[in-house]
């Protein structure tokens, strides 16, 4: 518990502080008059409900019939166990289901709460690995890795990505689907590597791989990416038989 307290006050810091600046001056937000109060409050419900969905997906993943207690799924302090898989589905439907369009751009407000989770998450990762290398306790080559893909998935999103959204050269949404695209193969591969598999899945894999292909379908639908390539194939060869 008192590992885990450091890394979450500097998860929700960090979570919180993203997604204030994200959405402070937001022209699309002050058009429809959401101010970043509303947003923080829409925060708290979507955490709450990440939440819930980890617990509820955890206990039916695992088929522990102890979790039908109520006293046994809300004390998690006391009977830990989580899914980070079943909290980016609580906040995917939790977006899509409190939004409604159009007064409320759901797609804008993914992409914001993505990228908060994903800074937040990368954060807390480095506090925890920081917390083990003072405490000396043992931290998996696998977590490194992990923590260095995140790293450099944060940076895209930092550097490359969000700055394109500003600019209006991003469909909305196309941030977060990215996002979920791209960080649920990073925890499929590192739950395969920490259980020394190659082909052995489990559930929770499954249904990470069956998000992961809706998430680039998404994406490539509402940037016609198939379209763009192919007129870039077509101005190649015409460039090269001119």
């Amino acid at each position: 518990m008192q590992i885990l307290f450091l890394p979450t006050v500097c998860f929700l810091l960090i979570f919180f502080f993203s997604l204030f600046a994200q959405s402070r001056d937001d022209f699309f937000l002050l058009k429809r008059n959401i101010s970043v109060e509303k947003v923080f409050n829409s925060a708290f419900l979507l955490l709450l409900c990440s939440l819930i969905f980890s617990r509820m997906i955890y206990a039916i993943l695992h088929l522990d019939h102890n979790f039908l207690n109520p006293f046994v799924f809300f004390l998690f302090p006391y009977f830990p166990g989580f899914s980070l898989f079943g909290a980016l589905v609580g906040a995917f439907v939790f977006i899509f289901v409190y939004f409604k369009p159009p007064k409320n751009p759901r797609l804008r407000l993914l992409d914001f709460f993505s990228a908060s989770f994903l800074f937040a998450y990368t954060g807390g990762f480095i506090i925890t690995i920081i917390i083990f290398l003072f405490s000396q306790k043992y931290i998996h080559f696998i977590d490194l890795v992990e923590l260095l893909f995140l790293c450099l998935l944060s940076i895209f999103l930092l550097l490359y990505l969000l700055p394109k959204e500003k600019r209006g050269e991003l469909q909305d949404g196309s941030v977060g689907f990215i996002f979920y695209a791209l960080f649920v193969p990073i925890l499929f591969l590192r739950d395969q590597a920490h259980k020394i598999m190659v082909l052995g899945v489990n559930i929770e894999n499954i249904f990470s791989v069956i998000l992961f292909f809706t998430c680039v379908s998404v994406f490539a639908k509402r940037e016609r990416v198939l379209s763009r390539v192919v007129a870039f194939l077509k101005l190649k060869i015409i460039r090269k038989n001119g």
